[in-house]
């Protein structure tokens, strides 16, 4: 197929025109290359049905388009060091990685059948834009990032300019959906779906990797194997009007030695999770050798739980909480009410109801949980006022969870009991292992845990058959939690 242009030039009298109108132009992959060589800003290039192989791009002076024939697959592999002004619509990408001096970049509706990589190193207001694109059925391959999309930097980069927006990760597919490390990434009205671990790779809606001043606002995340997952240090996130409903994980977000992060009008609702616990809880605590959370602000949202730990120190109130105490002293307890009814379907569904408790009485005088204006995407959400002052968390007891088998054999006890401790770094731990209905301990513990979670030992040469107690207790200035399990002793 040969170029086609359509243009209307100026000439006068031997002086060159300064420019020419834009041109619909027409390529297929063997004439592509020349095409995209000649054309001019305001072009719009449609190609044709094939494999276009590696597509380098280049520097045009303003937008050049490049777009798929309609009712065609065009697929590319993008590999972009120093591209500017290009608009690439409706391809389907074998894979992505755009670096260095790429900037004013947007790839919009299209398809990504392999992981897209975006190094953010040295990049500043880069203005790199995906917009309304697909990521279904990616799997992690060996030596690639993990998320389907990943934005890499340093902690001295310039806001990065990266926004992602309108577009669906999932389902299918083992990969993450999308992995950051740089500053400033714009995470805006996407949906995650679908995103599920498998062949031992763990998976994330969305993962924080030492990441500073990303904006996640308006997404909606469900039926995955988590949320957002960002326990390796966080700084000044700003975590908003999204809800986060990843299936069975009872943990929906997790942030670890943040600073300064915000998490406001966020909906994570509750049902019956894994390890007997309830869904939607938001952890905020320390990464092993990390120091604590600091500074972090929770507050106006819907959930099952806040839950502190490692020294941590949020600011938390206005949240209505389903299945915890308050910590807040504007906090409430209760179980919310939908628009969309006891399990809704779709993102406004998670609208509060009239009626319902935490309706209109957030801190900045609107709902707790999401408060959507628009509908433009997958989960467009508008970001409340930023009224009204958190109330400082008080000092709480800690936190318990525990994990030990319910079923022994008389030969594993003899062996040793495992019985793995969760709470607050620096808590006093007390255990011990007795007859059901006796006072008199079998065997008994003790340590103080040096991190998050410990797994304590506990040995016994006199069980019989029959039931035991398991008490657990962990202490700190504050008071005791107590948790008591039953085992059973067989054989």
């Amino acid at each position: 197929m040969h170029a086609v242009r359509v243009a209307i030039a100026v000439a006068v009298a031997g002086i060159a025109p300064s420019s020419a109108s834009a041109a619909d132009l027409a390529a297929d992959p063997g004439t592509f290359a020349s095409v995209f060589a000649a054309a001019h800003g305001g072009d719009t290039i449609t190609l044709a049905a094939g494999d276009y192989g590696q597509f380098k791009g280049a520097v045009k002076p303003s937008t050049v388009t490049i777009r798929s024939a309609p009712g065609a697959t065009a697929r590319l592999s993008l590999q972009f060091t120093a591209a500017r002004n290009l608009q690439l619509e409706g391809l389907t990408i074998t894979e992505a990685r755009l670096a260095a001096s790429t900037r004013d970049v947007t790839i919009a509706n299209s398809t990504f059948t392999g992981v897209a990589v975006v190094d953010a190193r040295g990049m500043a207001a880069s203005n790199i834009v995906f917009d309304g694109d697909r990521f279904p059925n990616i799997d992690k391959c060996g030596d690639c990032y993990e998320g389907r999309l990943t934005v890499v930097g340093t902690s001295s980069d310039a806001p990065s300019g990266v926004v992602v927006k309108h577009s669906v990760f999932g389902p299918g597919g083992n990969t993450d959906g999308i992995q950051v490390g740089a500053n400033g990434v714009q995470i805006l009205d996407n949906e995650f779906t679908g995103i599920h671990a498998s062949g031992g790779v763990h998976t994330d809606a969305i993962q924080l990797y030492g990441s500073h001043n990303t904006v996640i606002r308006g997404n909606w995340i469900h039926d995955s194997a988590t949320g957002i997952m960002a326990p390796d240090g966080t700084d000044h996130e700003l975590i908003e009007n999204n809800v986060i409903d990843p299936g069975s994980y009872p943990f929906a977000v997790q942030i670890g030695s943040d600073v300064g992060s915000v998490f406001r009008h966020n909906t994570l609702p509750d049902g019956a999770c894994d390890f007997n616990l309830r869904c939607g809880i938001i952890v905020v605590g320390a990464k092993d050798g990390m120091a604590p959370s600091q500074g972090t602000v929770v507050m106006d949202n819907v959930l099952g739980e806040v839950s502190v730990q490692a020294g941590s120190t949020p600011q938390v109130d206005y949240n209505l909480v389903a299945n915890a105490r308050a910590r807040g002293a504007h906090d409430i307890v209760g179980k919310p009410q939908y628009a969309g009814g006891a399990t809704p379907t779709s993102l406004p569904g998670f609208l509060l109801a009239a009626g319902s408790r935490g309706k209109g009485d957030a801190s900045d005088g609107t709902d707790r949980g999401i408060a959507l204006t628009s509908t433009a995407g997958p989960g467009t959400a508008a970001p409340p006022p930023q009224t009204g002052s958190p109330g400082a968390a008080p000092l709480a007891k800690p936190s318990l969870k525990l994990v030990a088998h319910r079923r022994v054999t008389r030969a594993q006890l003899r062996r040793g009991l495992r019985v793995r401790v969760s709470s607050q770094q620096g808590v006093r731990v007390s255990l011990r292992l007795s007859r059901r209905g006796s006072t008199r301990a079998l065997v008994a513990g003790s340590g103080t845990l040096s991190r998050t979670t410990r797994t304590f030992v506990l040995k016994s040469k006199r069980a019989r058959k029959g039931l035991l107690t398991l008490r657990v207790a962990v202490r700190n200035a504050a008071g005791t939690t107590t948790v008591k399990r039953t085992i059973r002793v067989v054989r």
